[in-house]
């Protein structure tokens, strides 16, 4: 099946819903072109979702495991803080603990 369509500004053109359904395109589809002489030809992307993960060694995502793992002990154990219900909230907190911090320290013994 051929169909004539009228290339628009900036280069866009429709593809005829028949074709679309045919080959199952949908909204947001990837098209890949190539140009065979004076022909483009147009097909649908085959792209492989990637995610950060792919590229990690097999010790770094042990690492990267064992920190999530550790991360959920946390949460289920209560070591968490919050929940803040502003910035605001948040930053009053943290500032309450490292006061709190500063003052557990030992002070330092005054020169000789």
């Amino acid at each position: 099946m051929a169909s004539i369509v009228k290339l628009q500004k900036n280069g866009q053109l429709t593809i005829p819903n028949q074709m679309r359904e045919q080959i199952g395109l949908a909204e947001g589809d990837y098209i890949q072109l190539a140009r065979e002489g004076s022909r483009i030809i147009l097909e649908p992307a085959n792209l492989k979702h990637r995610v950060a993960a792919d590229d990690l060694s097999p010790a770094q995502k042990r690492q990267l495991d064992m920190r999530l793992a550790q991360g959920i002990a946390d949460v289920r154990a209560g070591r968490v803080h919050g929940p803040f219900t502003s910035a605001k909230e948040l930053s009053a907190y943290a500032e309450r603990a490292i006061k709190e911090r500063k003052a557990a320290r030992k002070p330092k013994r005054a020169g000789r």
